[in-house]
């Protein structure tokens, strides 16, 4: 057992005092030796009930970041994390029981690699939520295997060696979406491979309300105003959202099995999601910056 890597867990946290108690429960319950990995949480200005609940969790260290960005809450994480690797994934997130396990063992059989990553499989919450956002988010959410064909993993689900995080610097702390993107590139330019890991699986919620995946849409459009290394202007943010929604339109009207009236609730989603990217791009034009939420 003692020759087992490490493995430093991060999890930054905002405003989750009901989904943190699953990550953490889930990261609890992992096949991995418990004197092999530890976990930190690093929350990130939460004013709810947040801190209460990790706090529930003695075992699990908790950290406060309280400048806005979960990318500098990793980098946080990182100043006092432990592991010879890293592993980082979000408070909404349900890791499977051999998580860790998948990943250390993909390190030892395909060695070499600058960072591991693995599928997020998506679940219906509780309760539900209606039709369309779920066919849409089941459609379109966390495929990692076309972010791996992209050139990156998301931080739900991804581990690296401590040494490739020092080399590249961390995180971007200055950005609020896209740092996963920024951060593989770096990685890539630095002369490292991705790796994808079957068995490296995390489980993630469907964002099952409109008001969810427009609250994306727009984080994705601060990423790409605050893009590194090279921003993108109002009409190429209004260009790649138009793309976006048309290709989205034409990838679900070629997906069989969904029922004509489903059909038309997507595309409505579709509209909207794009009215509101405009929107969010607007507000960058005049003179608003990126949001979190």
């Amino acid at each position: 057992m003692s020759e087992l890597p490490f493995v430093s867990v991060i999890v930054p946290v905002w405003n989750g005092e009901k989904l943190i108690v699953k990550c953490l429960r889930a990261l609890e319950a992992q096949t991995y030796p418990k004197d092999r990995y530890e976990v930190i949480v690093v929350d990130n200005g939460s004013t709810d009930g947040t801190v209460a609940a990790i706090q529930s969790f003695p075992w699990a260290r908790l950290l406060v970041e309280p400048v806005a960005s979960s990318y500098r809450a990793r980098n946080t994480g990182i100043a006092v994390a432990r592991g010879e690797w890293i592993a980082f994934t979000d408070a909404d997130c349900v890791p499977a029981p051999r998580w860790i396990e998948a990943a250390v063992e993909a390190t030892r059989d395909n060695p070499g690699h600058g960072i591991y990553g693995g599928p997020i499989e998506l679940f219906v919450p509780e309760g539900g939520g209606a039709p369309e956002c779920i066919q849409h988010e089941l459609l379109f959410a966390f495929n990692q295997t076309l972010f791996m064909s992209q050139g990156h993993f998301v931080t739900a689900n991804l581990m690296c060696p401590r040494g490739v995080l020092a080399e590249v610097d961390n995180f971007n702390a200055q950005l609020k979406s896209g740092g996963d993107r920024d951060f593989c590139r770096r990685v890539r330019e630095a002369g490292y491979t991705l790796a994808f890991v079957t068995d490296m699986v995390i489980g993630h919620p469907v964002r099952a309300t409109f008001d969810d995946i427009a609250r994306k849409r727009r984080r994705i459009v601060g990423g790409g105003w605050m893009k590194q290394p090279v921003p993108l202007t109002a009409p190429q943010l209004l260009l790649r959202e138009s793309r976006r929604c048309a290709g989205e339109t034409r990838h679900m009207l070629r997906t069989k099995g969904i029922p004509p009236l489903l059909r038309l609730r997507i595309v409505a989603l579709i509209t909207r999601l794009w009215f509101s990217a405009v929107g969010e791009i607007a507000r960058l034009r005049l003179g608003g910056t990126p949001t979190r939420d």
